[in-house]
Order: structure tokens, then sequence, then C-alpha cells
């Protein structure tokens, strides 16, 4: 799936094809609000944890890569359990494409916490 397809995806797996189809372009919209809140809920997650692993020694950017990947195996699993609305996520060119985009997500990290620090 190209990469401009994924926000439109999100409404589809969420609400199904046929609204999907229906909303037309306004299904970007919504698919990328779909992310924005998962990505929110996730990074929540994160903040609640990070106390716990700070106090303990663990570098964030590490914990960060780990808890990535997690993120993604964990929503990818739900996905394909509750839906058959997407692409075939049991193909292994999805299943690499989506770990190594989450992996790689880290520099954007790293790059934020220069920038704060």
């Amino acid at each position: 799936m190209p990469l401009a397809g994924i926000p439109r995806n999100a409404t589809g797996l969420v609400f199904g094809k046929q609204i999907q189809e229906s909303l037309g372009w306004i299904a970007y919209l919504v698919g990328a609000g779909i992310h924005f809140r998962f990505s929110i809920a996730w990074g929540v997650l994160f903040a609640w944890l990070w106390p716990y692993f700070r106090e303990r020694g663990y570098e964030a950017t590490f914990l960060a890569l780990i808890y990535a990947v997690i993120a993604w195996i964990v929503m990818h699993a739900a996905i394909m359990l509750a839906s058959d609305n997407h692409p075939d996520d049991f193909d292994p060119v999805v299943i690499i494409g989506g770990f190594m985009s989450h992996f790689f997500t880290i520099p954007l990290a790293l790059i934020v916490k220069r920038r704060l620090g």
C-alpha cells in the first residue's frame, strides 16, 4: 500500500469499506484522525510508564525503540483479529514494511530529544 493510502485504510478498518468508499477524500481526514488518536493513546501510555524506567536508569531512546515495536505488534495483531477490511496483513511485505516503519521512528525521537535537551 502506498504511504498516502494508510490514513484512508484506517477509516475502512474502523468503519468498514462501504463507509470508507462513501466518504471519498474525507476518508483521508478521518483516517488521519484515527491514527492521531491511537498515537496519542500510545504516547500517553509511554509517558505513564516512563518514570518507572527512568528511576532504574534506562535510556529513553532505547526504551522507545522497544516500545514502538511492541506497539506495532499489538496493533497489527488487533487489526488482524478485528477485521478483514484491510490489506493482507499476513503478507511478509506488509509485516516487514510496518515493522521497519515503526523501528525507524526512533531517529525522530532522537531529534526531538536533542532539541528539547
